[in-house]
């Protein structure tokens, strides 16, 4: 595989710029905010889907999209493609040999195709597998290998997919449990069918019984539905003629009750006509004074209409009289309103000279409302700078209370080069902690040893002392003495060292001493962040003093303007008091025209008024002749209500008889019917009586209970009968379904056992592979610990430029260099190899999981001194397995050990 060029657009800082590579070692160059890790972070966006970003901070501010265009050489098939994705459109892939698009468009076709062109191995997630291991964000190349084993573990499982293998065995779990659930699940589906297999014997017994039985009730009740029949054509004619003597009884009944009836209306009916007849006699008696009544009723109304009229001319009159009176009043009114005017007219001519005094005054005064307004402003605008010199007085007093603070961090400040001095001889200790120990076990195996003579040999040393003593050789017993206690003091002085010893090989003292310190330069280095601000706080205090000063100047040239504001004040008292005693005359004139203009008004409407009153003289005079002819109206109203009156009692007695003598010829003819009516009701009752007594004769009642029990009886067997049958024709269908369904059961049951078979050997499978992933997973992995271990080793001595050292990467992942007859483990190597160690486990890592020869380098020369910066340099320039490998620093290191250097410079 190998990257050709970046294309950006409206990327991060990055308008429209185009990056290419050359195979080998690409420098990325520029100083900071330039932009180099965006080219990385394009790639890695593109071609591993990885990006620490929301999709808004990758796009340029003011843009609404950005894009990023990749071209490689595939290694898979050795050609070249673009990889396209944009912010807002996603992903596009070109073939630019072929000048085609290809088809995957969706993230998840992409990312596949990627994996298979980056010769990744399927399922392994790009963008893990970028931030782990093909580019490791700046700053933590060595930072995973400084943890401690349990942190450790979690970061290298991940990356060597060692947990994998836990999560198929896990997730194959429920699998498992699920095919012993579905084995067990057929059991007790057999153990169901075989239990209910036990009632077929059972059941074919009952069928046939039952079958037996219905034959025996279908019988029985063919013979009762016989009788019953027989039965129910007796009870028919028996019952025919017990109702037609009933309704013989009941004709008879009813033809008595309307005889009673008529033979009462015949009786009302009769009375009726008497009384009508009295009552005809009385109306032709009254007859003179009805029709006096009449005629004085008729005239009356015909004067009352008169009167109507007479009422009606009087109403007219009074309205017309009104109307005048209303006329006169208005134009009396209008005749004062007149004179009033001409007061005004008078009045308004006094006014003139105050009104031309009144306009001259308030000219002046709006003159000095002007003035005052304007001061106003300047004071409105005094009081602001004021508040505004308050303000900056106590940003003042937060400033120099923070420069006190800050001033108090710079003791801290200025230990830190002591400190770091300080924990570079803690590691430096730390790192011969392992020779120490050795050391000390050498002399430990010594003093022991020496001990264990002088006890084992001092019974001895007692004997030849008391021998020498008693024998020539005494002076020689001195000698002996002092050599045994010279023995004696080398181990105490040696007992002395291994104490001294025990101290400086405790690596947890050392440890602790190490994190105190680290504690002590993380304040320190927190103290110097904020200790960086005080040269923004001088700026900002200098800024302060700066506008204090121009405020004050714009404060004094304010107060020299509002000078003047109390003489301005008493002027305007002096004028409001002038226009105040005037009175306001121009108001008044206003108001007095206003009542002038209304002057020709009320001269025509007086014209108008006195035009109007003569017509409505003359109408009056017409009126009053109209009523004078109404003059004996009264006179006739009372001499006929007279007359009215006196014939009122013959009227009233007609209008109360002669509803029934009107009545009296119907009254005649209804009782002519009614007597006819009751002859021919006698005449049918008479015939009924008859008819009954001959039917009686033949009927025989006490036949018809007889009949009637026995067809009961007959009829509750065969209900009886009925009933029954259907019940067991119902039991024998249940029954058979029964024993269909025991059949189904049987078959159910022969397929239920061969696929409890065929569970089993699939539950015994799911098993198997749950224990061979189970195995699998630690095999694996070891063989890939071997495989990148032994090829760490290979670019940690190429690194080097050494063949003296080796390097191992151990089962829980810590690094350990061998380097004679000496090992040391990660945290005790030098920052150097330190850097040169991760690089080539990092490496390998790559090499041996996906086979990708690119890797990426983000500022790896981070807090190195120049000689680290150069060594490493030229140990990577070592590195021969990998096509190309792209290192981003802003110094110039790379730039002097590679001909391809991309240097980026910041847009403006």
């Amino acid at each position: 595989m190998e990257i050709l060029s970046v294309s950006l657009k409206n990327f991060k800082s990055h308008t429209e710029r185009q990056f290419k590579f050359e195979p080998g070692i690409n420098a990325i160059s520029g100083e900071n905010g330039a932009g180099k890790t965006s080219i990385l972070e394009a790639i890695a966006w593109v071609l591993f889907d990885h990006t620490p970003y929301k999709i808004e901070e990758m796009v340029r501010n003011g843009a609404n999209s950005g894009q990023a265009i990749v071209t490689f050489i595939s290694k898979r098939d050795g050609r070249t493609y673009e990889v396209h994705r944009c912010t807002s459109q996603g992903y596009k892939i070109l073939d630019p040999q072929l000048k085609v698009r290809l088809e995957h468009e969706r993230k998840v076709d992409v990312l596949r195709w990627l994996n298979e062109h980056l010769a990744v191995p399927a399922g392994t997630k790009l963008d893990e597998l970028f931030a782990n291991t093909i580019g490791v964000p700046q700053g933590t190349l060595t930072a995973d290998f400084l943890k401690t084993a349990e942190p450790r573990k979690k970061v290298f499982d991940s990356i060597l997919k060692v947990e994998e293998y836990k999560e198929v065995y896990t997730k194959l779990k429920p699998l498992e449990d699920y095919a012993k659930a579905q084995v067990e699940e057929v059991e007790r589906q057999i153990q169901g069918q075989e239990e209910q297999l036990a009632q077929w014997e059972p059941l074919q017994t009952e069928q046939q019984a039952s079958l037996a039985e219905l034959t025996k009730l279908q019988t029985e009740l063919a013979q009762a539905l016989q009788a019953l029949e027989r039965l129910q054509a007796e009870k028919a004619t028996l019952e025919a003629t017990e109702q037609t003597l009933q309704a013989l009884r009941e004709q008879a009944q009813a033809l008595k009750g309307q005889q009673t009836a008529q033979d009462q209306l015949c009786m009302r009916l009769r009375q009726d006509v008497q009384t009508a007849t009295q009552a005809a006699q009385v109306c032709e008696q009254n007859q003179p004074s009805y029709q006096a009544y009449l005629a004085a009723e008729k005239v009356l109304q015909q004067l009352e209409q008169a009167r109507n009229q007479r009422q009606t001319l009087l109403e007219q009159r009074n309205q017309q009289q009104a109307h005048i009176t209303n006329q006169q009043r208005t134009l009396d009114r209008l005749q004062a309103q007149l004179e009033q005017l001409a007061k005004y007219a008078r009045e308004r001519q006094d006014l003139l000279p105050a009104v031309q005094q009144q306009v001259g005054l308030e000219t002046a005064q709006q003159q000095l409302s002007e003035q005052l307004r304007h001061c106003q402003t300047l004071r409105l605008e005094l009081q602001a700078q004021a508040k505004r010199t308050s303000q900056l007085a106590t940003r003042r007093q937060e400033i120099e209370t923070r420069r006190q603070k800050l001033e108090a961090l710079r003791a801290s400040v200025e230990k830190i080069p002591v400190l770091e001095q300080h924990q570079q001889r803690l590691q430096q200790k730390l790192s011969r902690v392992e020779a120490a120990k050795e050391f000390e076990a050498d002399l430990r195996q010594i003093a022991d040893t020496g001990w264990e003579k002088i006890q084992t040999q001092q019974p001895q040393w007692q004997q030849a002392c008391q021998r020498l003593a008693h024998s020539d050789c005494s002076p020689i017993l001195p000698v002996f003495e002092a050599a045994t206690s010279l023995s004696a003091e080398v181990l105490n002085e040696l007992e002395g060292i291994l104490d001294d010893l025990a101290t400086q090989t405790t690596p947890g003292v050392l440890q602790q001493q190490l994190n105190d310190l680290a504690s002590q330069l993380k304040q320190a280095r927190t103290a110097q962040a904020q200790w960086l601000g005080m040269e923004s706080l001088e700026a900002e205090l200098e800024q302060l003093d700066t506008e204090q000063q121009e405020l004050q100047h714009t404060i004094e040239t304010l107060k020299a303007k509002l000078a003047v504001e109390p003489e301005l004040q008493q002027q305007a008292t002096a004028l409001a008091t002038q226009l105040r005693d005037l009175q306001d005359p121009r108001s008044r004139v206003q108001l007095l025209n206003q009542e002038l203009q209304q002057q020709a008004s009320r001269e025509q409407e007086i014209a108008a008024l006195q035009l109007k009153l003569q017509p409505l003289h003359n109408q009056l005079a017409q009126l009053d002749t109209q009523l004078a002819t109404f003059g004996d109206l009264e006179a006739q109203v009372l001499t006929h209500q007279q007359i009215r009156d006196q014939s009122r009692a013959g009227y009233q007695t007609v209008l109360e008889q002669q509803t029934w003598a009107r009545s009296l010829p119907s009254k005649q003819q209804e009782l002519q019917a009614a007597s006819q009516l009751l002859a021919q009701v006698q005449q049918e009752y008479d015939q009924i009586v008859e008819q009954g007594k001959a039917l009686r004769a033949t009927h025989n009642p006490e036949r018809l209970q007889e009949v009637k029990a026995a067809y009961d009886t007959a009829n509750e067997q065969q209900i009886r009968l009925s009933e029954k049958i259907p019940r067991q024709q119902q039991r024998l269908a249940e029954l058979e379904a029964s024993l269909a369904m025991l059949q189904s059961l049987r078959l159910e049951r022969d397929q239920a056992v061969l696929r409890l078979k065929e569970r089993k050997r699939l539950s015994r499978f799911i098993a198997f592979v749950r224990k061979v992933y189970r195995a699998a997973g630690p095999r694996i992995t070891e063989r890939y610990l071997q495989a990148i271990s032994h090829e760490a080793d290979r670019l940690f001595r190429d690194l080097l430029n050494r063949q003296d050292v080796a390097l191992q990467w151990t089962r829980d992942y810590d690094v350990v260099v061998q380097e004679g007859a000496h090992s040391r483990r990660f945290i005790n190597l030098s920052g150097g190899e330190q850097m040169c160690a991760a690089l080539a486990v990092r490496l390998a890592l790559l090499k041996v999981l996906a086979d990708i020869d690119v890797a990426f380098f983000d500022e790896p020369t981070t807090n190195m001194d120049t000689q680290r910066r150069e060594r490493l340099a030229e140990a990577i320039m070592g590195i021969r397995n990998f096509r190309q490998l792209f290192v981003i620093s802003h110094d110039d290191t790379f730039e002097k050990v590679t001909e391809n250097v991309i240097l980026v410079e910041r847009e403006r």
